[in-house]
């Protein structure tokens, strides 16, 4: 199973997660200007069609997840994790089977949302439509480290670089991130985490 650890910012304490997993592990460095970049490296991760784990930056596993998951018999899984105000699996530590992919090769490709943002949704959604009704979930929770707050009715809005917004978002389009100097355009007010994305 390759194991990727794709970021924009490095956490100590995911990386250190992953290094007493006794697996190796990679560490692949994104764009953070470039909105489509991790969708093209999950494109190539699907499209290799072995088995992969995504470990997202700032996403830590509990000890024993990573065998857990390599060893786990279903196509699709991951740790759940605690984000838009309900637990679930979306890709902060996902793992797909080689045998998914070959049998779905072209899925990456009809994913119209190919930002980041959306990433998750999108790929769960796709899934979904295939007849895959949920992830597999494993417990314990992985630790998400920069999770999304709430900043209005719905939303959850966070920088690439991990940096929080607060309510005062939606006053001004883009917003220049104070940590990293990034401009994010945030989502429509009446965007929910629950809005099918494909």
């Amino acid at each position: 199973m390759r194991v990727v650890y794709p970021h924009v910012g490095k956490f100590t304490e995911a990386m250190e997660a992953l290094d007493s997993s006794g697996y190796p592990w990679e560490a692949v460095e994104l764009d953070p200007s470039d909105n489509e970049a991790y969708y093209r490296l999950l494109a190539d991760l699907w499209h290799s069609g072995e088995d992969f784990l995504v470990v997202e930056q700032d996403m830590v596993p509990p000890p024993g997840a990573i065998k857990e998951l390599d060893e786990c018999e279903s196509e699709w899984c991951g740790n759940a994790y605690w984000l838009y105000g309900n637990w679930g699996v979306w890709l902060g530590t996902t793992r797909f089977r080689g045998e998914l992919t070959r049998r779905h090769p072209d899925l990456m490709e009809t994913i119209v949302s190919r930002d980041w943002h959306a990433l998750d949704s999108a790929i769960t959604n796709h899934l979904r439509l295939l007849g895959y009704p949920e992830a597999h979930w494993h417990w314990p929770a992985a630790r998400h480290l920069v999770p999304k707050i709430f900043a209005g009715p719905g939303q959850f809005i966070q920088c690439r670089c991990g940096a929080a917004f607060g309510n005062e978002v939606f006053e001004r389009n883009p917003l220049t991130c104070q940590e990293c100097g990034v401009e994010t355009w945030t989502p429509i007010p009446e965007r929910t985490a629950t809005d099918i994305t494909l």
